[in-house]
């Protein structure tokens, strides 16, 4: 898989992209999902090939902060409850500094990633963390989680 391949999904899809060093970055308009770092109603993901290009990652970073949670703990168990549900989205967090990002790593063990394969994992970025962002948004205020 090369960029210049993605770089031409993107194009014939008519999404708006650019090349930040070893990335494709795309932003995404968002219903429910606000930034805390500008507070727009929008995603930025990253895309990188990694491994040589046997793998296509997309990434959206600091969606939010730990440090700012009623109680962390909870969000981690929401976030864990999350990922038991879904297939292909994770969600991640790094503990030194409190960061929740959200991720999706393709394999290509069989050849190059679709058009198609692509353009839904890409799609998945926005549509998750929007369908869940009210959620997470009400555990980081309250320190309480859902029923199950």
């Amino acid at each position: 898989m090369t960029y210049e391949q993605l770089e031409r999904y993107l194009d014939e899809d008519g999404v708006e992209y650019s090349r930040v060093e070893s990335f494709l970055r795309v932003v995404f308009a968002t219903n429910q999902f606000v930034n805390q770092q500008d507070g727009r109603a929008s995603l930025p993901v990253l895309i990188a090939i990694a491994e040589g290009g046997e793998s296509v990652d997309l990434c959206s970073s600091r969606l939010y902060d730990l440090r700012t949670a009623a109680s962390p703990a909870a969000v981690c168990e929401m976030l864990a409850a999350i990922n038991f549900q879904t297939r292909s989205f994770r969600w991640e967090v790094d503990r030194r500094d409190g960061e929740v990002r959200g991720t999706i790593s393709a394999r290509l063990a069989g050849g190059p990633l679709t058009h198609e394969a692509f353009r839904r994992l890409l799609g998945l970025m926005p549509r998750t963390v929007d369908f869940w962002h009210p959620v997470i948004q009400r555990v980081f205020a309250t320190g309480t989680l859902p029923p199950a």
